[in-house]
């Protein structure tokens, strides 16, 4: 059972009050710690450490649903219309990259597919820009696809998702008998992780054929993708 159902059932069975109200409100900012800040409507006073049910995703700027017993206030519901797209983006490259041997290298993306939270830092162009940054603290679906232009050389293929100097998942494709594939090679990989919010996301590749080497070319080739799956506790 939801907790908007629990909370619709609570309130359905328990006697009226006069001190209880829902009015709608506006979304300042989101912290770390599963709270919000709100202004509620006709009111430009901003309420902070507003807490919101687990199924809500309060972006700055959206319109909320806010219920309160006089003293405390809760965030129930996303007003729709609004801006109620659960965090999540997708970004490209589809140019070549020159990646450099034995260098790991962030990925420089030029084409947004899809950020309705503006993650991508510098704007959605994307153009030459390689950080994403997760607006909400919670459990993250994070997973990256890299792909190679055509060269035998090589012992390793290798593609990383990074947060803080940290490599949070990873995935190498290694050279089989007879060298890799003339067609190029192509490399994925995927994890769940517990993240802050402001955690800052890169996708980065590395290769190693003694010289530098083109990412592959096409719109699905090199992407970096992440969903906010809900709260970590």
């Amino acid at each position: 059972m939801s907790d908007l159902v629990r909370a619709a059932r609570a309130i359905s069975y328990a006697q009226a009050s006069s001190a209880f109200r829902r009015r709608a409100g506006v979304v300042v900012s989101v912290q770390s710690d599963y709270t919000c800040t709100v202004q509620v409507a006709g009111n430009a006073t901003s309420i902070s450490g507003v807490r919101y049910f687990a199924h809500v995703s309060p972006r700055p700027g959206q319109q909320v649903w806010l219920d309160t017993d006089g003293f405390d206030v809760i965030a129930v519901g996303v007003i729709a219309g609004n801006g109620g797209a659960i965090p999540s983006g997708a970004w490209r490259k589809n140019a070549a990259q020159s990646i450099p041997d034995a260098t790991i290298t962030s990925v420089s993306f030029d084409t947004v597919h899809h950020d309705p939270w503006n993650m991508l830092q510098g704007g959605t162009s994307g153009s030459g820009t390689t950080d994403v940054t997760l607006p909400m603290t919670g459990v993250w679906l994070l997973s990256a696809n890299a792909s190679f232009a055509s060269n035998t050389a090589g012992s390793y293929r290798e593609v990383l998702i990074y947060s803080g100097g940290t490599v949070l998942t990873r995935s190498r494709a290694e050279q089989a008998s007879g060298g890799f594939p003339a067609t190029g090679v192509m490399v994925s990989t995927t994890a769940v992780r517990a993240l802050a919010a402001n955690a800052i996301i890169t996708m980065r590749v590395y290769q190693n054929t003694g010289g530098a080497l083109n990412t592959g070319t096409g719109s699905g080739e090199n992407v970096l993708f992440v969903a906010y799956l809900g709260p970590d506790a």
